[in-house]
Parts: C-alpha cells; sequence; structure tokens
C-alpha cells in the first residue's frame, strides 16, 4: 500500500524562464522526509517553452527518484495560465493539446518512457464555460489518442486572496457551508466523466481552500479542517481517485492585487521553521482533518463511499463507508457554525443528535471518535483534539478517548465532526 502520494515540481514558468534552472542531487534527497514506499508524481517544465529542460528534469527523476517511485511524469503546471506570459495571448486548449502530443511523443521516444507515464491537464481555472481549456476540451481535441496518459488532472481553489472582489467573498460562513462545497465540487463532474470515458482517473492534482497563500483567521483556524474532511469526503464520493493538498513556502507574488506578502501559506498544515509571522513550527488546527479522513477511510484499499442526503439538516454532511459488502464507518460532519464564544443557548441551536441504532450489528458496540475545538474560528492548535487528543507538534498529546454510542444515539456539536466505527 502507498503510504503517501507526492506531487514534486521541478519548476515551471508563465514567464519564459525555469523557475529552478539548475537542480542538484540534495533537491531531490529532500524526498527522504517520506516513506520508501512514497509514491511521486514528477513536475516537468512546459512553461520555458524549451523541450530540452523536460528531457533534462526527466531524465534526473529517473536517475535520482527511480521508476519504483515515480508515479507520474506531469508536464507543465497550470498551461491555462500561459497566455500572455511564456505564450501568445491566443494560447488555446487546442494549442495545449497539440505541444502535449508532440513533446510526449519525442520525449517517450528519447528516453524510452513507459507506455502510460504522462498526468495531462492541471489546469487553474475553474470548469465553467469561461474556462480557456478543460478535461473535457483536451479529450474531445484527441489528447489521448496516443497512449502516454496515465491520469488526468485539474486544481481546485473553492475561493481566493489574489483579487479583492474575491478577497471580500472568503470569510469562514462562506468557506464552511455543506451546499457551497458540494456546488463548487459538482462543477468537476463532467471533466471526471470524460476521464473515466477513456478509462483513465481524473486526480485534483493541486488544491486548497483559499488561493494565493489563503487568509488570515480564515484558513489557520478550525474551520479549514471541517473544510478539508467535507471537501475530500465529497470529492471520493464524485470518484475523484485522489486529491493533493497544497503547502506552501514562502510563496512569491502570485498577483498583482493579492492580499498576501510572501511567506507560508495560512492554509498550510504545519509550518516546519520559526518564523516572525507564524510563530513557532507547529502543525495547523488543520491538521486534524487527515486524521478523520484516513480513519473514515480505512487501510483496505476497497473502501466504498456514499454522502447520505440530509434535506432537513443542511449544513450537515453525512458520508456512509462500507468495506465489502459491510456498512463499516459512518462520518458525520455538523458545519452549523459555532464559534469560539457561542453562548450556551447557540450551541444548543447548532446541535445535531442522530439515531444510528439501526445500523449497529447486533451484539456489536459502536464506538465513537471526534474531531473537536473550542469553535469554528479557533486558532490554537493545542486546543483542537482528535479522540480527545491535540498534535501541536504532529503527534498525540493526552490520552486517546474513544466514545460508546449510547443507545445508538451521537450529538454532534456545531462546528464538529465524528467517525461512528459499526
Amino acid at each position: 500500500m502507498e503510504n503517501y502520494l507526492v506531487r514534486f515540481s521541478i519548476g515551471d514558468s508563465r514567464e519564459g524562464t525555469s523557475t529552478l534552472p539548475h537542480s542538484g542531487p540534495a533537491y531531490y534527497e529532500s524526498l527522504g522526509v517520506f516513506p520508501n514506499s512514497s509514491k511521486v508524481v514528477v513536475d516537468v517544465n512546459l512553461g520555458n517553452n524549451t523541450i530540452q529542460f523536460a528531457r533534462d528534469e526527466i531524465q534526473a527523476a529517473i536517475k535520482y527518484v527511480g521508476w519504483d517511485r515515480i508515479r507520474a511524469l506531469e508536464l507543465g503546471n497550470e498551461p491555462d495560465h500561459f497566455a500572455g506570459g511564456s505564450r501568445p495571448s491566443t494560447w488555446s486548449s487546442s494549442d495545449y493539446t497539440a505541444q502535449f502530443l508532440g513533446w510526449t511523443s519525442v520525449l517517450s521516444r528519447n528516453l524510452s518512457l513507459p507506455k502510460d507515464i504522462f498526468q495531462a491537464c492541471s489546469f487553474a481555472e475553474d470548469p465553467t464555460p469561461k474556462a480557456p481549456m478543460t478535461t473535457v476540451s483536451t479529450i474531445e481535441e484527441g489528447i489521448d489518442t496516443t497512449g502516454v496518459i496515465k491520469i488526468f488532472s485539474q486544481h481546485t481553489y473553492q475561493y481566493s486572496t489574489c483579487d479583492p472582489a474575491r478577497n471580500a467573498i472568503a470569510t469562514l460562513p462562506n468557506l464552511i457551508n455543506h451546499g457551497n462545497i458540494t456546488a463548487y465540487l459538482d462543477l468537476w463532474r463532467p471533466q471526471i466523466a470524460a476521464a473515466h470515458s477513456v478509462g483513465k482517473e481524473f486526480v485534483v492534482g493541486e488544491y486548497s481552500s483559499v488561493s494565493c497563500s489563503g487568509k488570515q483567521n480564515v484558513t489557520d483556524t478550525f474551520g479549514q479542517a471541517l473544510w478539508l474532511a467535507d471537501t475530500v469526503l465529497y470529492g471520493a464520493f464524485l470518484n475523484i481517485s485522489r486529491m493533493y493538498l497544497h503547502q506552501g513556502a514562502t510563496l512569491v507574488l502570485q498577483s498583482s492585487q493579492q492580499a498576501n506578502s510572501p511567506g507560508f501559506s495560512w492554509y498550510d498544515l504545519w509550518y516546519p521553521v520559526e518564523s516572525d509571522r507564524y510563530g513557532a513550527p507547529r502543525a495547523s488546527p488543520s491538521f486534524v482533518a487527515y486524521l478523520l479522513i484516513t480513519e473514515a477511510v480505512g487501510p483496505s484499499g476497497k473502501s466504498q463511499l456514499s454522502l447520505i442526503p440530509t434535506p432537513s439538516y443542511p449544513e450537515l454532511a453525512v458520508y456512509a463507508i462500507w468495506d465489502g459488502a459491510a456498512l463499516a464507518r459512518i462520518a458525520v460532519l455538523n458545519l452549523a457554525i459555532r464559534n469560539a464564544t457561542a453562548t450556551e443557548e447557540q450551541k444548543g441551536a447548532a446541535a445535531v443528535t442522530l439515531d444510528l441504532g439501526g445500523y449497529v450489528k447486533e451484539g456489536c458496540e459502536a464506538r465513537v471518535k471526534r474531531m473537536t475545538a473550542p469553535g469554528l474560528d479557533s486558532k490554537d492548535s493545542t486546543a483542537v483534539t482528535w479522540a480527545g487528543q491535540s498534535y501541536a507538534n504532529g503527534t498525540a498529546s493526552g490520552e486517546e478517548v474513544v466514545e460508546t454510542l449510547q443507545k445508538g444515539v451521537v450529538t454532534v456539536q456545531g462546528s464538529e465532526g465524528v467517525l461512528v466505527l459499526l
């Protein structure tokens, strides 16, 4: 079983120059922080428009990473943003498809690459009618006719601080909203279907909640954990094979109108070094989301997941997970707002009590693990817990608390999640 999947960027450019023209062995050795069983998607340069760069980067990856760890080669990062920069302003979907077909044919032949090794597209723009290129458009243009593609990929950022208009709506109430999350990811249904129609996986090759490095007091709160859990589980329900969370490190200027200055992103799962902006090295409040997700999905590699509609409770997200024919787990996320300053009356109004007794096997005792914090807006990682334990330094602190489902009933507070183990 693969422990991790890492998208490892050697550098692409929208300005026509490689961001990493010289990368030595130590650059690849940084992958040593991951287990040897981890697989790597290697992102190589298309933006420079110089095929020798891509060739040299692939050769280096083969030498220093090795085919036993390379899952795919991704040619270019967000090529739908090349127009007017490293490409003419008329750069279109058909232009990208033609260059992809040409380059991958030459690279495959000259480097004797495996038959289906490339991850295609990696587009930045949401797949609305205004999008300059999508998975659907490239498939219609014949991008999959040469047998080199293994995976189709696009990127998702539901909100943004790249300009004032989008920054204004990047708020916690908008972000932590089950209806908003599902409506946004539903935009990708045609892209997923198109990839599957030609027998390929569809992945979200890069994602987080708010582009241009997140937003202070929004993506650095416990609310980001709830957003992550709902986004990933709903993505699995849509048959997105994998989602690669962005971990921004000292990002440079991304937009002339962006709200953030260069630095680690406000949505990062952890901060590896001390800094004036973020303080001591630590895991973020959102770190616990991946603990819930991991246990919800389970280790079998064969689990199936479905969203259970709850029309009477629109802020409730309920996911049922099967291992084979047996219902094994139920994840419940209550995205109703409960801030740290909420009154008892407000807390009571946001809480939901569910009777799951009908799903518990006779003679069995169901257990409950809880992902919680003092409030949606909590920023103290030591106060954010999964099954009673905090993870401020990336490891469990405190005693694990696993509850027993009492008479089949579980109460989920607002801005809280539980995993019921049946």
